[in-house]
C-alpha cells in the first residue's frame, strides 16, 4: 500500500520551471567571477535540471545515473529507485536535446571524462546538486 504523506507536494507551474531554465542558462544575477563558472557548467546545469524536470528523478537517482543508463532509442533512463529496485523513466525532447548538448560538450573538452552521466566531482556529488 503506498506510504500517504501529511505534507503536500510543491510543484513548479510552467511559468516558474521557464523562468528557472532561463536564469540558469543566461546567468542573471552573478556576481563576475560566478559568470565566469557559470559558463564553463552552464551545458551540463541546463542537462541536469532539464532532466530532473523532465522525469521527475529524485537527486539520488540522477547522481547514480551512467551513460549506459540512457537509452536515447527508446527515450529512456535507467534508475535505481529507493529500495534498490531498477525502472526505467521516459523522457521527452527537450530532455533528450539537453543531454545530446552535454554529451558532445563533455566529449569535447575530455574525452576520457568516464561513464558518469552528469560529471560532478564524486565525493560531494548530492551535496552539490
Amino acid at each position: 500500500m503506498p506510504k500517504i504523506h501529511d505534507k503536500a507536494i510543491t510543484r513548479l507551474d510552467v511559468n516558474e520551471v521557464a523562468e528557472l531554465l532561463d536564469n540558469v542558462e543566461n546567468g542573471n544575477k552573478l556576481t563576475t567571477a560566478q559568470l565566469r563558472t557559470h559558463e564553463k557548467l552552464k551545458c551540463r546545469d541546463l542537462a541536469l535540471l532539464t532532466l530532473l524536470l523532465g522525469t521527475g528523478i529524485r537527486v539520488s537517482e540522477c547522481v547514480g545515473l551512467d551513460i549506459n543508463d540512457v537509452d536515447f532509442d527508446n527515450d529512456r533512463i535507467k534508475v535505481v529507485r529507493k529500495g534498490g529496485s531498477e525502472s526505467f523513466v521516459y523522457f521527452g525532447d527537450e530532455v533528450r536535446a539537453a543531454l545530446l548538448d552535454y554529451m558532445e560538450e563533455r566529449k569535447q573538452m575530455n574525452p576520457d571524462s568516464g561513464l558518469s552521466l552528469i560529471h560532478i566531482s564524486e565525493p560531494t556529488r548530492l551535496r552539490r546538486i
